[in-house]
């Protein structure tokens, strides 16, 4: 409907309908599917990517900027209302920049979203990780501001960069592995399995949530600004993982999906395909064609 202006008699809505309906007679008849249905390296497959794209969503490093940003801040030598206010504007930043990704989700596709923030995020982290092992020093025993965190001191215009880096971590997962983390993985299994495979890519979101919240606090007190290299590490590690693994999704319906999943094209190879409609009209315009070349014959 969105893509025919409402209009329910459209070609395209009228197509998709009856692939609506033909897949739900053959799920119908998978009605009892189990998770032992996971165990074919066809849907292990799929469910690794379901996986991971939750997994690495927190391996980014996120939890380290939105939960315990006053720690990095305070390493950055701020302290009080300074450094509230400017954590306050993470959240901000949060806000602002999801926006372009529910209006160009779709148009760009779910594959190069992902790259760029994995490769921006990669760049983020490892530049912290450098101006912090360069120009820092190990704060005074008890931490910064007494606070056990706060183990690493860096001041002048290094810390303002890491505080700018700090931002623009936020700033390119945002827009990336934010949304897509949770667009993905319902368009990676077919009807009968998409519930268990959504809860089991949740169920994974939520445990590496609780692991980095837990790891976070203490790498900072025992390994310091080498934090940022592990987050820097795992960035580099999804961009490889998406490039060589995560197919294409935008612009193709869910059983469009399938089909590509099932063929076993390399997801480098996969592209997004926004001339679905375009196809669905010169489709018709040729079935029409031949439809009035019948009745003159006749």
């Amino acid at each position: 409907m969105i893509h025919a202006n409402n209009n329910p008699d459209d070609n395209l809505v009228r197509m998709e309908i009856q692939q609506l309906r033909e897949t739900c007679d053959m799920e119908r008849l998978h009605s009892d599917s189990s998770f032992r249905e996971f165990a074919t390296p066809a849907m292990l497959w799929r469910l690794h990517i379901g996986l991971f794209v939750q997994i690495w969503s927190h391996l980014t490093g996120i939890n380290v900027i939105m939960y315990y940003i006053t720690f990095v801040f305070g390493m950055a030598n701020l302290s009080g209302n300074s450094n509230l206010v400017a954590s306050s504007i993470n959240y901000v930043i949060n806000v602002v920049v999801t926006v372009p990704a529910l209006l160009y989700l779709d148009k760009f596709g779910r594959r190069p979203i992902l790259l760029a923030g994995s490769v921006s995020l990669t760049m983020w982290w490892f530049l912290c990780a450098g101006l912090m092992g360069a120009y820092g020093s190990p704060a005074p025993p008890g931490g910064l501001h007494n606070i056990a965190e706060e183990s690493w001191s860096i001041t002048g215009a290094p810390a303002k960069v890491v505080i700018a880096c700090s931002y623009l971590v936020v700033a390119s997962f945002a827009p990336s592995w934010g949304p897509v983390s949770w667009v993905y993985p319902p368009e990676l299994s077919p009807l009968g399995l998409r519930g268990k495979a959504v809860a089991l890519s949740t169920a994974s979101n939520l445990m590496f949530n609780f692991a980095l919240s837990y790891f976070t606090p203490p790498a900072f007190v025992n390994i310091k600004w080498k934090t940022y290299l592990i987050y820097g590490v795992f960035s580099f590690a999804m961009t490889l993982h998406v490039f060589f693994c995560f197919p294409e999704t935008a612009g193709k319906t869910l059983e469009e999906v399938e089909g590509l999943l099932s063929s076993n094209r390399p997801a480098w190879r996969t592209a997004v395909d926004n001339r679905k409609l375009e196809r669905v009209m010169d489709s018709t315009c040729v079935g029409e064609k031949k439809d009035v070349t019948h009745e003159e014959r006749a």
